[in-house]
This record gives C-alpha cells, structure tokens and sequence, in this order.
C-alpha cells in the first residue's frame, strides 16, 4: 500500500511522502506513481519496499504501466523501458530499467498480466508477451516475446487489455476487440476466440463519441 506497513486497511489512507502525482498504476502486487516532475516512484514486491521510492535511473517519463511483476515507463522522447519479471518467466529479472529497443516514436503504452501493448505516434499498435486466449491480436494463440504490429489496424488513438482480451479505438471512435470470447466480452455479437482485431457492435459511428474504454477480467 505504500503506508510503510504490511498491513491490511478497509479504509483509505494517504501515502505520504507522494505528491504532485500525475499518474498512479498498480500491477499483482507492485505500484507505481509518476510525478509532475517525470520521475517514477515504486513501492511493493517489485523493489520490496512499503514505502515510496525513486527509480534513480529514470527521468522525463510521460507515462507509466505496471503488468503483474513488470513494469514499463514511456519516456518523452518515445522510448519504451522495463523492469521487473520478463514475460517468459525464465529469465532472471530486470532490476534497472532497461530500453525495449525495438520500440520507438511510441505515444502510450498499456499493460496487463503477462503481456503489453505500444502505441506509436503513426496510430500503429505493437505487442508482446504471453498470449493466452490470443490477447495479443496478432493472429496466433502462440506467446510472442518480440513486439510485433497487429496487422489490420490504423489510425488508432486508444488501447486497452485485460486478462484475455484486448480493445482498441480508432480516430473515427470504432471500437475493436480481439482475444478470449467465451462470456460475449468483445461485443461482436457471438462467443468465440477471436486472435485478431475484429470490429465490436458498438452504436456509435459519429466521430470520437466514445471518450475512453476499459476492460479487465472476463468483461
């Protein structure tokens, strides 16, 4: 919780020492803040601290994601660093922050569990990671631990991922979904696997209706 302790709590407390905050995000059990000030705070199993403390090695970062034990930052000038479990899981952990470098000009970057997702300034969207239900929208139910472009989007201006099933919007406000089906969550009207981006049934098709969308476990 970043209060110092290992305690439970049933109510919210301030995590003092933390301000100025920009953006919060919180993986299985490891978070992170991002200050104003495009330094990176991390608490929890992923340093093994209760209480907030600097990554010392990362600065000018406009935007953070924590996976389950993975961690990213997106630095201003469009690169892409990781720390923490590597998504194979055989490999021994990244304990200083190192650039993807295959990744490059990258607007937003999204994660969850074992995978990720990069946005580029070109409205093309990349993955990588492990790919269980097809998460990864790149045609294929094998894991792929490469970034790699999910073919048949463009123009995309918001992602989104969850367990098993990812989202994506484009600049006319469309939605499309790919990944696990099996509870009618990409809302293309039947449930099955869907290991590629697929158009969902959503009614709006005027321009930039949908302001934001979210997913998580089976919905």
């Amino acid at each position: 919780m970043g209060d110092g302790t290992k305690t439970s709590k049933d109510t919210p407390e301030q995590i003092f020492g933390l301000n100025d905050i920009k953006q919060i995000d919180g993986g299985f059990a490891n978070s992170l803040a991002l200050k104003n000030d495009g330094t990176v705070w991390e608490w929890g199993n992923g340093n093994g601290s209760t209480s907030p403390e600097q990554v010392s090695s990362l600065n000018k970062i406009k935007w953070i994601s924590a996976a389950s034990s993975t961690n990213f930052a997106l630095k201003e000038n469009g690169t892409v660093w990781t720390w923490g479990k590597r998504f194979d899981q055989n490999s021994e952990n990244i304990i200083t922050p190192i650039q993807i470098t295959q990744l490059e000009n990258v607007k937003l970057i999204e994660s969850y569990g074992h995978h990720a997702f990069a946005l580029k300034e070109n409205g093309k969207l990349w993955a990588w990671g492990q790919n269980h239900g097809g998460v990864l929208g790149i045609g294929t139910t094998n894991d792929n631990f490469i970034p790699t472009q999910v073919q048949k989007l463009n123009n995309i201006v918001n992602i989104n991922t969850g367990y098993r099933q990812s989202f994506a919007e484009d600049e006319e406000g469309n939605i499309w979904g790919w990944g696990a089906n099996w509870h009618g969550q990409l809302g293309i009207g039947y449930p099955t696997l869907i290991p590629i981006p697929c158009e969902s049934h959503v009614q709006f098709k005027a321009k930039r209706y949908i302001f934001d969308v979210q997913t998580s476990y089976n919905h």
